[in-house]
């Protein structure tokens, strides 16, 4: 599946079937890690051709902007961000923990999970710093554990450009905004 859309104020225009992949709170090389076949796997599965690539600066860019109107006027899901987590820990289950949508959420490998940009910053699950072990507070795992866990969760930006979300059979996907507005 090609993506045809065009380009939108506050997104990257420089190519926009050109994917930016983020992890350990940092874009990864262009070319280098994840290979195109895997990118356009992604973009098969994902199935938006409403979802235009980004980079989560221009997405922060927009964002902080709309966040100065008033509430009710913003669009804060215009810009969302894939989520896939490529290796967990295989001794437990992971959970991702939404505050905002008070939302628990059980991370399987490779699943694709997109979610608003507002919620998951590149460094979300941690920085090379820490080494390559899974960091910050949005992981609850089970059993529970205070040990650091190795891991790496794929993320990546995009604009919407359309309606909103399309669902396979044609039907919008049902978002809950409240939290966004």
């Amino acid at each position: 599946m090609s993506n045809t859309a065009q380009p939108v104020a506050g997104s990257s225009n420089k190519n926009q079937n050109t994917v930016t992949w983020y992890a350990w709170g940092q874009a990864l090389p262009a070319g280098k890690f994840p290979s195109a076949n895997f990118e356009r796997m992604a973009f098969e599965h994902l199935n938006q051709p409403n979802l235009v690539p980004t980079t989560y600066d221009a997405s922060r860019a927009y964002l902080d902007e709309e966040q100065k109107k008033p509430e009710g006027k913003r669009d804060l899901l215009r810009e969302m961000c894939l989520m896939i987590p490529l290796r967990l820990p295989e001794d437990r289950k992971v959970y991702l923990v939404s505050s905002r949508t008070k939302l628990l959420i059980e991370l399987p490998c490779g699943a694709m999970l997109l979610f608003p940009t507002t919620d998951l910053p590149p460094n979300s699950f941690g920085t090379l710093e820490n080494g390559g072990f899974l960091g910050g507070n949005m992981l609850v795992y089970d059993p529970p554990t205070q040990a650091p866990q190795k891991g790496t969760i794929l993320m990546a930006y995009f604009t919407q450009t359309g309606p909103g979300l399309v669902a396979n059979e044609g039907e919008g996907i049902k978002l809950d905004t409240a939290p966004y507005a």
